[in-house]
């Protein structure tokens, strides 16, 4: 009787009824990573990873090294500017010794004092020209000095007087710039003037005005000045210019 081949073996378990799914195919299995040996041997041992992290080089950005290298660079400039500026203050402000420093000042020749009168007040070379003039001092009778000049007059003529404002304190002033005459004195004039820089009073030493004891050389031609300037006596003996006496006599 010939042998029934759909008998079950029954060495073989029965397969589960699963919905949908055609009994002759098996369910899918989960694949399981089977680690072979050469996967095994690309894993490397914890602390050979760690060393080989240890041992690799620290990556730093080209741009991070360029900037550090740049702000270091500015920082070493700033120093040796602040460095030399403050050297350079240190010797500035220290003493210089030198040969200059130690050697004798080099004497000059003192400045020609003023001629003190009654007594020689100027030669005729002295005062050549018209309108050439020369301060001088004069000692009053009771021992004071008082400031006082000599002016070549046209026609050769000297005259002297006190640069002391008549009844006041202020001192005159001889004005060869006839621009500044005109600007500060409101007076116009072709040769030099005498002012009273206090109470803007003008002299004309050619014209004569009224003195205490008559006519005296000085007019005045603008300002409230009560009189001339007191007027010094002038002698000229050979080339010297003598001052003899003021008035009045002081």
């Amino acid at each position: 009787m010939p042998e029934d081949t759909k008998k079950p073996n029954r060495f073989q378990t029965a397969q589960p009824q699963i919905p949908g799914v055609p009994q002759h195919q098996a369910p899918p299995q989960a694949k399981t990573q089977v680690q072979t040996p050469s996967t095994a041997q690309a894993a490397p041992n914890k602390p050979e990873a760690i060393q080989k992290i240890r041992q690799r080089p620290n990556t730093i950005p080209t741009y991070l090294w360029a900037c550090g290298g740049g702000a270091i660079l500015i920082i070493v400039i700033a120093l040796i500017f602040f460095m030399r500026g403050s050297a350079r203050a240190a010797h500035s402000a220290a003493p210089v010794e030198s040969s200059e420093a130690t050697a004798q000042p080099t004497q000059t020749a003192p400045a020609e004092a003023e001629p003190v009168a009654p007594g020689r007040i100027a030669t005729t070379e002295e005062l050549t020209q018209p309108w050439a003039a020369k301060k001088f001092l004069y000692r009053t009778g009771t021992g004071d000095t008082i400031p006082a000049m000599v002016v070549h007059l046209t026609g050769n003529t000297y005259w002297a007087f006190s640069l002391q404002e008549p009844y006041g304190s202020c001192t005159l002033e001889y004005e060869t710039d006839t621009q500044k005459l005109l600007n500060e004195y409101g007076v116009r004039s072709s040769r030099p003037l005498l002012v009273d820089p206090c109470s803007r009073t003008v002299y004309d030493l050619t014209r004569y005005g009224n003195g205490p004891n008559g006519l005296v050389r000085g007019a005045i031609i603008t300002g409230v000045g009560m009189r001339p300037p007191y007027a010094i006596e002038v002698q000229v003996n050979g080339h010297e210019i003598l001052a003899t006496r003021a008035e009045p006599e002081q």
